[in-house]
């Protein structure tokens, strides 16, 4: 369930039936000594097992979603204390103005804010900011484009930048960051895990 695989979870339940069909019409075909009969079985059951300690332990352990389940924490409880910038997305959802939009980077789930937040690919903005060159080029972007907020998920940048090896994402955070000390970008909400910039140059 690593990295891009997990992308195909929702076809592994009709893979594990296609595979084990073809499993038991292989298997009386074959002409060997090796105990196929008791092997297969067995893997499955490896599987099986494997799959249900990683749901149990790791899953449940560190997420704890049964509260949520049962109904003894709310929804945005759960989210809030599972998901690192949670509280600064319903910020911008619920605080900001509706004409507001905000450009979410690094972090993926604009569906938590649909009003205002809007989330490029994770290079694409680091490319459009690199060609940019001086502030007033900047400001002009983030005029054009209609961004009158910046949301860093500080945490996925973190994860994003140990594997840049090109630095694709460093110059433009330094670029964001630069912005910042001159006084372009003011602090309007800030977490653990994320901060909620405005845009204020002209």
């Amino acid at each position: 369930g690593s990295q891009q695989i997990r992308f195909l979870l929702p076809i592994y339940p009709a893979l594990a039936l296609a595979a084990a069909y073809v499993a038991d019409r292989w298997r009386p075909t074959l002409r060997s000594r090796f105990p196929w009969a008791l092997l297969l079985p067995s893997l499955a059951t490896a599987f099986l097992l494997i799959t249900a300690f990683y749901q149990g332990v790791v899953v449940f352990a560190q997420i704890r979603p049964l509260p949520a389940i049962v109904g003894a924490e709310s929804r945005r409880v759960f989210l809030e204390r599972s998901v690192g910038d949670f509280t600064a997305v319903m910020f911008a959802q619920e605080a900001l103005p509706p004409e507001s939009r905000v450009l979410m980077i690094g972090d993926a789930r604009a569906y938590y804010c649909p009003a205002v937040c809007q989330w490029p690919d994770h290079f694409a903005w680091a490319a459009e900011i690199g060609r940019l060159d001086g502030v007033e080029a900047l400001s002009t972007w983030f005029n054009s484009m209609g961004f009158t907020h910046i949301l860093l998920d500080l945490a996925t940048l973190d994860f994003l930048a140990q594997h840049d090896p090109d630095a694709g994402l460093r110059a433009p955070l330094e670029r964001l960051q630069a912005w910042r000390e001159s006084g372009c970008l003011r602090e309007v909400f800030a977490s653990d895990q994320a901060r909620l910039l405005e845009v204020v140059c002209p």
